[in-house]
Protein backbone atom coordinates (compact mmCIF):
# COMPACT_ATOMS: atom_id res chain seq x y z
CA UNK A 1 0.00 0.00 0.00
CA UNK A 2 1.35 3.22 -0.66
CA UNK A 3 1.75 6.03 1.58
CA UNK A 4 0.27 9.78 1.87
CA UNK A 5 1.98 11.53 4.69
CA UNK A 6 1.20 15.43 5.64
CA UNK A 7 4.12 16.77 7.20
CA UNK A 8 2.43 20.12 8.92
CA UNK A 9 4.16 22.62 10.57
CA UNK A 10 4.61 26.24 10.66
CA UNK A 11 7.39 27.96 8.60
CA UNK A 12 11.37 26.89 9.97
CA UNK A 13 10.23 23.95 11.72
CA UNK A 14 11.63 21.54 8.79
CA UNK A 15 8.96 20.00 6.86
CA UNK A 16 10.75 20.12 3.83
CA UNK A 17 13.63 19.04 5.09
CA UNK A 18 12.41 15.75 6.55
CA UNK A 19 9.80 15.24 3.83
CA UNK A 20 12.55 14.71 1.27
CA UNK A 21 14.21 11.30 3.25
CA UNK A 22 10.36 9.91 3.95
CA UNK A 23 8.83 9.20 0.26
CA UNK A 24 9.63 8.83 -3.24
CA UNK A 25 7.73 12.61 -4.00
CA UNK A 26 7.23 15.58 -2.31
CA UNK A 27 4.58 18.43 -2.65
CA UNK A 28 5.69 21.25 -1.31
CA UNK A 29 4.04 24.09 -1.18
CA UNK A 30 6.46 26.68 -1.33
CA UNK A 31 7.21 25.18 -4.71
CA UNK A 32 4.13 27.31 -5.37
CA UNK A 33 4.43 30.40 -4.31
CA UNK A 34 8.33 30.44 -6.02
CA UNK A 35 8.78 32.22 -8.78
CA UNK A 36 11.36 30.61 -11.66
CA UNK A 37 14.00 33.28 -10.40
CA UNK A 38 13.99 31.62 -7.08
CA UNK A 39 12.34 34.96 -5.46
CA UNK A 40 9.06 33.40 -2.77
CA UNK A 41 5.82 35.00 -3.72
CA UNK A 42 3.30 34.55 -0.65
CA UNK A 43 0.38 36.50 -0.57
CA UNK A 44 -2.91 35.30 1.95
CA UNK A 45 -4.76 35.69 -1.58
CA UNK A 46 -2.93 32.92 -3.19
CA UNK A 47 -3.42 30.45 -0.41
CA UNK A 48 -6.55 28.44 -1.99
CA UNK A 49 -4.96 28.55 -5.07
CA UNK A 50 -1.78 27.02 -3.57
CA UNK A 51 -3.87 24.14 -2.41
CA UNK A 52 -6.15 23.76 -5.36
CA UNK A 53 -2.60 22.60 -7.26
CA UNK A 54 -1.37 20.67 -4.49
CA UNK A 55 -4.54 18.40 -4.21
CA UNK A 56 -4.73 17.97 -8.06
CA UNK A 57 -0.96 17.50 -8.48
CA UNK A 58 -1.19 14.87 -5.42
CA UNK A 59 -3.92 13.44 -7.48
CA UNK A 60 -1.81 13.09 -10.17
CA UNK A 61 0.83 11.36 -8.64
CA UNK A 62 -1.69 8.69 -6.91
CA UNK A 63 -3.06 7.52 -9.97
CA UNK A 64 0.66 6.77 -11.07
CA UNK A 65 1.94 5.43 -7.53
CA UNK A 66 4.24 6.08 -5.08
CA UNK A 67 4.55 7.38 -1.52
CA UNK A 68 4.12 10.75 -1.39
CA UNK A 69 4.82 13.32 1.27
CA UNK A 70 2.82 17.24 1.55
CA UNK A 71 4.80 19.40 3.27
CA UNK A 72 2.90 22.76 4.17
CA UNK A 73 1.21 24.35 7.37
CA UNK A 74 -2.41 23.10 6.40
CA UNK A 75 -3.78 24.71 9.61
CA UNK A 76 -7.39 23.77 8.83
CA UNK A 77 -9.22 20.60 9.20
CA UNK A 78 -11.12 21.75 6.19
CA UNK A 79 -7.72 21.44 4.20
CA UNK A 80 -6.26 18.29 5.97
CA UNK A 81 -9.51 16.06 5.26
CA UNK A 82 -9.19 17.01 1.78
CA UNK A 83 -6.21 14.94 1.19
CA UNK A 84 -7.66 12.24 3.66
CA UNK A 85 -10.87 11.84 0.65
CA UNK A 86 -7.83 11.42 -1.98
CA UNK A 87 -6.15 9.07 0.48
CA UNK A 88 -9.10 7.13 0.61
CA UNK A 89 -10.33 7.38 -3.02
CA UNK A 90 -7.08 5.96 -4.20
CA UNK A 91 -6.38 3.46 -1.00
CA UNK A 92 -3.32 5.02 0.13
CA UNK A 93 -2.22 4.84 3.99
CA UNK A 94 -2.73 8.37 5.26
CA UNK A 95 -0.53 9.53 7.95
CA UNK A 96 -0.50 13.26 9.71
CA UNK A 97 3.05 13.94 10.96
CA UNK A 98 3.30 17.66 13.08
CA UNK A 99 6.84 18.88 12.93
CA UNK A 100 8.06 20.84 15.65
CA UNK A 101 10.39 23.54 15.75
CA UNK A 102 12.72 21.94 18.81
CA UNK A 103 15.93 22.97 16.63
CA UNK A 104 14.92 26.62 16.65
CA UNK A 105 14.77 27.24 13.09
CA UNK A 106 14.03 30.07 11.11
CA UNK A 107 11.53 30.13 8.17
CA UNK A 108 14.03 31.26 5.03
CA UNK A 109 11.03 32.98 3.74
CA UNK A 110 11.32 36.12 6.39
CA UNK A 111 7.94 35.33 7.52
CA UNK A 112 6.95 38.07 9.53
CA UNK A 113 5.99 37.10 13.81
CA UNK A 114 2.55 38.76 13.68
CA UNK A 115 1.43 35.78 10.56
CA UNK A 116 3.64 33.62 12.26
CA UNK A 117 1.46 34.33 15.71
CA UNK A 118 -1.47 33.75 13.60
CA UNK A 119 -0.63 30.85 12.47
CA UNK A 120 0.20 29.35 15.87
CA UNK A 121 -3.49 30.46 17.01
CA UNK A 122 -4.93 28.80 13.97
CA UNK A 123 -2.81 25.58 14.06
CA UNK A 124 -5.43 22.78 14.30
CA UNK A 125 -4.10 19.52 16.50
CA UNK A 126 -6.21 16.20 16.98
CA UNK A 127 -4.47 14.32 19.52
Amino acid sequence: MNLLILIRGLPGSGKSTIAQHLTQYVIDDDDFYTKDDGTYNFTCDMIEPCHAWMLSYCEYLMSTGGDISITSPLISEVRINRFMDLANKYSYEFHSIIKENRHIGTSIHNVPDDQLNEMKRKFDIRL
